[in-house]
C-alpha cells in the first residue's frame, strides 16, 4: 500500500521505511520526516531512530510520538531527549514513560520535568525515582509532588529528599508524609522540616520519630512540638529528646511529660530537667522517678522538690535520697519528709 512520503520520486512503503538504514534516515529533511505517518515512524528500526539528529527528534509531531514504540524511547539519547519540544513530551503515554530508565529521566532538563502531566508522573517507576537527580527532584512542581504515590515517595532517597523546596514539601498530604521513609525524613533540614504542617506532624510513625535529629527536633520550636499528640510524645526516644532546649521542654504539657517513657526522663540533661514546671513534675509515675539520675535529684530546686507529692518522694531510692543536699532536705514538708 502506497504511503505519504515521497522520497526520490518513490512512494515507500513502511517495510520499505523500516528497511531505510541510519544514515539514510539522518539525511531527511525536517519536512520529510513529518510527513511520516505514526505507522511509518513506528516502522524505523530502533538504530535508525538512534542515529536521528537532534533537528529531526526537534520536528515529531504530538501525533507522531504517540506511535513510537518501546525499544525505539529505549534507545533515545540524552541529546534525543532534551530535543523533544513541550508539546511532544507531553503526548508521550504514561505506557512510554514507564519504559524510560532513570539515566532517561535525569537525562530530561529540568523544564522538561516540569511538563509531565498527572498520568506521566504516576508512570514513573520505583526504580526511576530512586535513582531521580537531586536537580530533578528540586525541579518538581508542588503540583507534581501533590501526584506521587507513597510507593513513588518510599522510592525516593535522601539524596532528593534533602533538596525538596518548602513548597513542595507543604504540598503532600498527610498520608503522603507518613510514606516518607526514616532516611530520607532524617535527611531533612530544620527548615524543610518546620515547613511540615500540624496534619502531617501527627502522622509521623514510631519509625518516622525515632529517626529525626536532634536538629530537626530543636528546630520545630515551641510551636512545632505542641502538634505532636501524646502518643507520639510516648514514642519520642532520648536521641530525640536530647535536642530540645530548656525552653520547649518548659513549654512541654503536663500530659506530653507524663506520657515520656521512664529511660527519656532519666536521659534528660540537668538543664532540662530543671526547667521541668512544679505541674509537670506532679505528672510523673513512679517508673519515671526511679528512672532519675542521682544528679537529676540533687539539680531540683526547693520549689520542684515542694511540688513532689508524698507518694512521689516515698518513691525516691536511697541513691538518690542520698544525692539531696541538706538545703534540699530541709526545705522538704514534714509530710514529705516522713513520706
Amino acid at each position: 500500500k502506497p504511503v505519504s512520503m515521497e522520497m526520490d520520486g518513490k512512494f515507500l512503503t513502511e517495510e520499505q521505511i523500516g528497511a531505510l538504514g541510519a544514515r539514510q534516515t539522518a539525511s531527511m529533511t525536517s519536512t520529510q520526516f513529518q510527513s511520516l505517518s505514526g505507522e511509518q515512524l513506528a516502522a524505523l528500526g530502533s538504530a535508525a531512530m538512534s542515529a536521528l539528529p537532534a533537528a529531526l527528534i526537534a520536528s515529531i509531531t504530538p501525533g507522531q510520538v504517540a506511535a513510537l514504540t518501546m525499544p525505539q524511547l529505549q534507545g533515545f539519547s540524552a541529546t534525543q531527549l532534551h530535543a523533544l519540544s513541550d508539546t511532544t513530551l507531553r503526548a508521550l503515554t504514561p505506557d512510554q514513560i514507564s519504559v524510560l530508565n532513570g539515566g532517561q529521566i535525569n537525562n530530561l532538563g529540568t523544564h522538561q520535568i516540569q511538563q509531565l502531566g498527572g498520568d506521566q508522573i504516576a508512570a514513573l517507576g520505583s526504580g526511576v525515582l530512586r535513582t531521580l537527580s537531586a536537580v530533578n527532584a528540586a525541579a518538581l512542581t508542588p503540583a507534581q509532588m501533590a501526584l506521587l504515590t507513597t510507593d513513588q515517595l518510599q522510592a525516593m532517597g535522601p539524596q532528593a529528599a534533602h533538596v525538596l523546596l518548602p513548597a513542595q514539601l507543604q504540598a503532600l498530604s498527610p498520608a503522603q508524609v507518613t510514606a516518607i521513609g526514616p532516611t530520607a525524613l532524617a535527611a531533612l533540614s530544620s527548615t524543610q522540616f518546620n515547613s511540615l504542617g500540624a496534619a502531617d506532624l501527627q502522622a509521623l510513625d514510631a519509625t518516622q520519630l525515632a529517626a529525626l535529629s536532634t536538629v530537626e527536633m530543636r528546630g520545630l520550636g515551641v510551636s512545632g512540638l505542641s502538634q505532636f499528640t501524646d502518643l507520639q510524645w510516648s514514642e519520642i526516644r532520648g536521641a530525640q529528646m536530647a535536642g530540645l532546649s530548656s525552653q520547649q521542654v518548659a513549654a512541654l504539657t503536663v500530659n506530653e511529660v507524663a506520657a515520656l517513657d521512664a529511660s527519656v526522663i532519666g536521659a534528660m540533661s540537668t538543664l532540662q530537667w530543671t526547667a521541668l514546671s512544679a505541674a509537670q513534675l506532679q505528672g510523673l509515675g513512679t517508673a519515671a522517678l526511679h528512672a532519675l539520675s542521682r544528679n537529676e535529684v540533687a539539680s531540683m530546686s526547693a520549689t520542684q522538690l515542694a511540688a513532689l507529692s508524698t507518694l512521689q518522694v516515698s518513691t525516691l531510692n536511697g541513691t538518690q535520697v542520698a544525692g539531696l543536699s541538706s538545703a534540699q532536705l530541709h526545705g522538704l514538708a514534714a509530710e514529705q519528709v516522713t513520706a
